[in-house]
């Protein structure tokens, strides 16, 4: 995937259905904007065919047309301690109570894929990722804004002096 992808790109490429492979691609894009820099596909970990991994975090990508269960979240959370990352979880569609209850008690970010172009924080760690991510974001760019000022008015003052 380019650097120049948007989500909207990724989940509707020339209209087709979003398959595991758009959905693994959505969620390498959007755990590089959350800060995992280095998000990676992984294959053959013992997880899942869709395992995303990077440097802090491993995340189960799940496309599944039914909410995730308490099963997967448990092998997940297992992988990510395995390993010392950090868990994150994609999913097309929703989770069962079950899942979330366990997910809120280990720590696990839930985000569902918003076939729009988005995600969704299921619950307060993954809305908290996604508002840090944010910040980064706002910052960066007005930490741009001020150094292209910066830069226009020291060509203004070399001009004139």
């Amino acid at each position: 995937m380019s650097q120049a992808a948007t989500p909207r790109d990724v989940l509707h490429p020339a209209g087709r259905r979003v398959t595991q492979e758009i959905a693994k691609a959505f969620a390498i894009y959007w755990m590089r904007h959350l800060g995992y820099h280095d998000a990676r596909l992984v294959r053959g970990d013992g997880l899942h065919p869709a395992c995303i991994s990077s440097s802090e975090a491993v995340a189960l990508v799940e496309t599944a047309g039914k909410p995730v269960g308490q099963a997967a979240i448990g092998a997940l959370i297992s992988v990510a301690a395995r390993r010392s990352r950090q868990p994150l979880c994609f999913s097309l569609s929703d989770y069962t109570r079950e899942a979330r209850a366990l997910a809120d008690g280990k720590a696990v970010a839930l985000f569902v894929i918003d076939l729009a172009g988005g995600i969704r924080g299921v619950e307060g760690l993954a809305r908290l990722l996604l508002s840090n991510a944010r910040d980064r974001h706002l910052r960066h760019c007005l930490e741009a804004m001020a150094r292209s000022l910066d830069r226009r008015q020291r060509g203004r003052a070399a001009r004139q002096g």
